[in-house]
C-alpha cells in the first residue's frame, strides 16, 4: 500500500487536525491518533490498526496500491481539469491604450524607459484586435463570454479618451463587459462616460496607497498630489455610475505597511465598507519582471500576509479581501460553501496552472503592434509572442514555453502536496527570478497556508 504524497495535514486546535486531499479536494478532520496513522503509512510501515480505517482511506483517495496507481490516478484527474480549462475558460484580452503615465511610481513594473515612450494604441488598431476577438470567439463558442481589460500606462489620461471610448464601445457592442485600471487621477472626467456605459463595465480598480501624507509620497504626479483628487473621483464614480464595481487596492511594502489599519479606519469614515460593490484590495509590491532588484522595501507574500490576515474579511476583523493569495481560494471557498450549508463540499477543480497565461488565454494588444503573454512583460519584445497589427501572426516557438507551464509538466509542482491548490505560481515571475519558466516561484504558498490554518480553530 502507498500513501499519497499529495496531501497536507494542518494542525489547527488542541488534538485537531484538518487533512486536505490535494487530489480529491475533500478536507476531514483528524486527531493525533490519525496523524500516527498516516505516519506510519508514509514510512511504509503497516501500523495497528483497524482494517476499516484502511478500507476508508483507500475510499477517500489517500491510499493506493502502490505509487503508480497514483500518480495515474493524479495525471487523469489534472489532465480532465486541464482539458477543461482550455475548451471552456474564458479569455483575457488586455487593452494597452498607452504606454505613458502621469505618474512615476518607484515601484512599478513598466520600466522608466518603457514609460518615457509616448505611444497611444489608434482605432486601427483596435478594430485589428477585435478581429482576432472575434476569431477566436467564434472558434470557441462553448467557451464563456471573454474578459476585456483597459490598462496602461494610464488609460484615463486626457488625451486616450476617444480611444478608450471607441474600446469600450466596441467591447459593450459584442456584449463583453471591460474592467480598467486608473490611477484614478483623471477618473472625474471619465464618470460621464462610465455611467452611461455602466452596464457593460464590470469594474474599476483605482489604488490609494496609504492615508494622505504616504499615498501622495509614493503615487502622485511630479511635484504634486493626488490622494484628494481620487478620493473625490470614487465618490462622484459612487453617486453617478451605481452600478460598477470598485476595486480599491494599496500596493504594500515595508514603507506603508504599517498604515494599513489607518486605510480600514478611513474606509470605514468615508462609509466605503458598507457598499457591497467595493471590494478592498492590499497586495505586495513584487518583482515578477526583475525592474525591483535590490530593493529591500519588499515584503513579500509571507510578510504581507502576516499583516493582512487579522486585517481581512476572512476573520471578520478587517475589510481586506485575501484573493491576491491564490493558493488559498479553494479552502476559502470550503470553508464558505460549509459555513453557508454544513455538510456540503464545493466542487474541486485542481488548481492545475496559475493563469490564463499558462493556456495562451492571455493576451495583451500594445501599441507596437505586437502581443504579449502578460501584462507585467509589456515593452520587453524579445517576450512578445507574435503581432496583431498590421497584420495578426503567432510565433508557435515562442507561445510553447508558456503553454507548457502546468502543474503536471512542472518537475517541482508534479511532486508537491499542494500544487493542486496553488497553480505553480507566475510563469513570468519563474522566469525571470529563476531563469527558467518550469523552476516555479510559489508566491510563498506553503507558508502562506500555515499561518492561514494556525489560526483557524474551527471548520
Amino acid at each position: 500500500m502507498y500513501l499519497t504524497r499529495r496531501m497536507k495535514c494542518f494542525e489547527v486546535g488542541s488534538d485537531r487536525y484538518l487533512l486536505a486531499n490535494a487530489i480529491t479536494g475533500e478536507i476531514v478532520v483528524i486527531n493525533r491518533s490519525g496523524v500516527s496513522v498516516l505516519s506510519s503509512l508514509a514510512g511504509g510501515r503497516v501500523p495497528a490498526c483497524d482494517e476499516s480505517l484502511l478500507e476508508e482511506l483507500n475510499a477517500k483517495r489517500l491510499l493506493f496500491t502502490s505509487r503508480e496507481e497514483e500518480e495515474t490516478y493524479f495525471r487523469q484527474v489534472c489532465n480532465r481539469a486541464w482539458a477543461d480549462f482550455k475548451q471552456n475558460a474564458p479569455r483575457h484580452y488586455m487593452f494597452i491604450v498607452n504606454s505613458h503615465c502621469n505618474f512615476n511610481c518607484r515601484y512599478c513594473f513598466e520600466r522608466s524607459e518603457y514609460r518615457s515612450r509616448v505611444t497611444g494604441v489608434s482605432r486601427d488598431q483596435i478594430d485589428a484586435a477585435f478581429r482576432v476577438i472575434d476569431a477566436y470567439s467564434a472558434r470557441n463558442i462553448r467557451s464563456q463570454s471573454p474578459d476585456i481589460e483597459v490598462f496602461g500606462g494610464e488609460p484615463l489620461l486626457p488625451q486616450s479618451r476617444p480611444e478608450v471610448e471607441y474600446l469600450v464601445s466596441a467591447a459593450a457592442d459584442r456584449g463583453i463587459m471591460s474592467s480598467v485600471q486608473t490611477n484614478g487621477y483623471y477618473l472625474s472626467s471619465f464618470v460621464d462616460f462610465l455611467a452611461e456605459h455602466s452596464s457593460c463595465i464590470r469594474q474599476i480598480q483605482v489604488t490609494l496607497d496609504g492615508p494622505r501624507k504616504i499615498h501622495d509620497q509614493r503615487r502622485a504626479p511630479k511635484n504634486g498630489r493626488s490622494f484628494d483628487r481620487i478620493v473625490s473621483a470614487i465618490e462622484e464614480l459612487r453617486d453617478r455610475a451605481v452600478s460598477v464595481r470598485l476595486s480599491i487596492r494599496i500596493n504594500v511594502d515595508r514603507e506603508n505597511v504599517d498604515y494599513l489599519p489607518a486605510m480600514i479606519d478611513y474606509y470605514r469614515q468615508r462609509g466605503w465598507d458598507t457598499d457591497d460593490k467595493i471590494t478592498f484590495i492590499a497586495a505586495p509590491v513584487d518583482n515578477r519582471c526583475g525592474a525591483l532588484n535590490g530593493d529591500d522595501r519588499l515584503l513579500g507574500w509571507k510578510g504581507l500576509f502576516e499583516y493582512v490576515l487579522p486585517l481581512s474579511s476572512d476573520r471578520n476583523t478587517g475589510l481586506f479581501d485575501l484573493s491576491v493569495f491564490k493558493a488559498l481560494s479553494y479552502f476559502r471557498q470550503y470553508f464558505g460553501s460549509i459555513a453557508r450549508q454544513p455538510g456540503e463540499m464545493p466542487e474541486f477543480v485542481p488548481k492545475v496552472l496559475y493563469c490564463e497565461a499558462a493556456a495562451s488565454k492571455l493576451m495583451a494588444f500594445h501599441p507596437d503592434g505586437r502581443i504579449y503573454p502578460c501584462p507585467e512583460a509589456i515593452g520587453m519584445q524579445h517576450l512578445a509572442v507574435g503581432t496583431y497589427f498590421p497584420k495578426f501572426m503567432l510565433d508557435r516557438q515562442k507561445l510553447r514555453p508558456w503553454r507548457q507551464q502546468t502543474i503536471m509538466n512542472r518537475p517541482r509542482c508534479a511532486g508537491c502536496n499542494i500544487s493542486t491548490f496553488c497553480g505553480g505560481g507566475c510563469i513570468l515571475t519563474a522566469l525571470m527570478q529563476n531563469g527558467d519558466m518550469s523552476v516555479p516561484d510559489c508566491e510563498e504558498a506553503p507558508e502562506v497556508l500555515d499561518m492561514y490554518f494556525a489560526q483557524t480553530r474551527a471548520v
